[in-house]
């Protein structure tokens, strides 16, 4: 996934001395903070995706473009105190280049997992009369 070029916006060198998160948790995710230490470090829960924009008050404190979310949600995603993962399910349409998951894996903290779905060419059976599929091979 490249990294997605900043908004331009003039008076944001007003505020260059803050580092200011694009997307922040919600307000109610702090009182699960002593719920996920009470986590073993093995147990790894976590959703398909961090761009869902109907997770306002739940997940992210308001509700955010889904621009945002894909290219800022994943930092504050993995700062819930109890998702230590989460699903990559666009592996399934195509492979990911080896950048972009880098990309990904410098917004996470270094225990944080993703789970990478399988590509639709090896979970689907194949059509009738399809050939090259390698379906469970």
């Amino acid at each position: 996934m490249p990294a997605r070029k900043p908004k331009h916006d003039p008076q944001a060198a007003l505020f260059a001395d803050f580092d200011t998160p694009v997307v922040s948790l919600a307000a109610r995710v702090a009182g699960l903070r002593e719920l996920g230490e009470k986590l073993p470090a093995s147990v790894r829960m976590g959703t398909s995706s961090w761009t869902f924009p109907s997770w306002e008050g739940l997940v992210y404190d308001r509700k955010y473009g889904q621009d945002d979310l894909t290219y800022e949600g994943l930092s504050a995603y993995a700062r819930h105190p109890l998702f230590r993962g989460v699903g990559l399910d666009r592996t399934f349409y195509r492979p990911m280049l080896t950048e972009d998951m880098a990309q990904l894996a410098e917004r996470v903290p270094g225990t944080f997992r993703f789970l990478v779905k399988a590509h639709g060419e090896v979970t689907r059976p194949p059509e009738t009369g399809e050939s090259g599929s390698k379906f469970l091979d």
